[in-house]
């Protein structure tokens, strides 16, 4: 199983006063436990970084980028 965590699932992991942490944690175990594979973009670091900066702190935002144990995939877009 491949799962596409959006920004504010991650945000929700991270921060335990967040009103759906514990639902974020629960998805996370079920993931680990049907050894599932978990996906980042680009963006979606970018955007979790902007959160976290804004509603933690920067420590937490330093922090997680070097933490962070998943490898994002990348995405390009084209302006015509």
């Amino acid at each position: 199983m491949t799962v596409l965590w959006d920004t504010s699932a991650v945000v929700s992991f991270l921060r335990a006063d967040d009103p759906h942490h514990e639902d974020a944690v629960a998805c996370m175990q079920c993931l680990e436990k049907k050894k599932g594979r978990l996906i980042f973009t680009n963006f979606i670091v970018a955007e979790v970084y902007a959160l976290l900066l804004s509603r933690a702190s920067p420590q937490m935002a330093r922090q997680w980028l070097k933490k962070n144990p998943v490898v994002p995939e990348r995405v390009t877009t084209h302006i015509l």
